[in-house]
Order: structure tokens, then sequence, then C-alpha cells
């Protein structure tokens, strides 16, 4: 069902964390698909339309309705089994509660211990480094514009 909705990024990750979106449907035996569009908490044409698209490809895929599929636009795609891989504040702690600003760019590549970002606290009389963990490509997570997350 990814590579029918047609997103750019495929990131399949452990499918055992109860309390998640996906963890209801799981639960109940429906097939179900958990999207972001450039990171949660946003809202763009660009992105409303692909979801529409991709629904529809879905549904094609599925056999409801007639609908040839259209050329692929996935560029990755990332399978992480690993337990908890879909926990992101588990997978990647920050040192200190503060505010994320992020020190690369969406898609970049990043390795072991470059800095993400910094995260500073609010008065900002602390601050610390954001490295990352390994070898992996920045992807965006939350209302905050940047990279929060990296993927494997």
């Amino acid at each position: 069902m990814a590579r029918a909705l047609n997103l750019p990024v495929i990131w399949g990750t452990c499918g055992n964390l109860d309390g998640r979106s996906l963890s209801v449907a799981r639960d109940a035996g429906v097939p179900a698909i958990y999207t972001e569009y450039l990171g949660g908490g946003r809202c763009s044409p660009e992105g409303a339309d692909a979801y529409f698209e991709g629904c529809l490809n879905v549904m094609g895929e599925l056999g409801m309705i007639s609908r040839e599929q259209p050329e692929s636009k996935v560029e990755l795609v990332i399978e992480d089994p690993r337990d908890g891989s879909g926990h992101m504040q588990l997978q990647n702690p920050s040192p200190i509660t503060g505010q994320f600003t992020p020190a690369v760019v969406l898609g970049q590549r990043v390795g072991p211990g470059d800095v993400l970002g910094h995260v500073a606290n609010s008065p900002a009389t602390m601050s610390a480094r954001s490295p990352a963990p390994g070898p992996d490509t920045c992807w965006p997570s939350g209302p905050t514009p940047g990279c929060t997350r990296t993927i494997r």
C-alpha cells in the first residue's frame, strides 16, 4: 500500500508499538497507512493533492476502483524492523528539554556524530548539541521545520 500511495519516501518501522496511530488499525485487523507530508503539523496544497492522488492509487491497487497506476515517485525506501524503530522520542532522545534548532536540511546525508542541531532550554541558559547516532538521512518530524529525526 505504501508503494501505491506513491509519496517520495517510504519508511517502514516495527509494527509492535502500542498507543500509536497505526496500532488501533493493527489490532482491528484493518489495513492502514500513516503519512506525513513534510513533517507533522503542516498543511499544504501540494500535500493535500498528493494524499488525494495517493488514496486513489491505493484504491486502484486494491481493486476498489479502476485506475491506472502512475509512474512511481518513490525516491527512498527505508525498512527498519528493529524494536521501537517507530518511536522517535526513544530512538533520538534530546540531552535536555528545550527548543530544537536544526543544523542540517531535509534529505541531507549525515554520519555518526554529525551535529543535527542544537537544543536550547527556556530561558536559554543551557544548550546542547544533538549528534546523529549513525549514518542516516535527515527526516522531518513535528511542527517545527527542520530535521528532528534520522532514518537508517
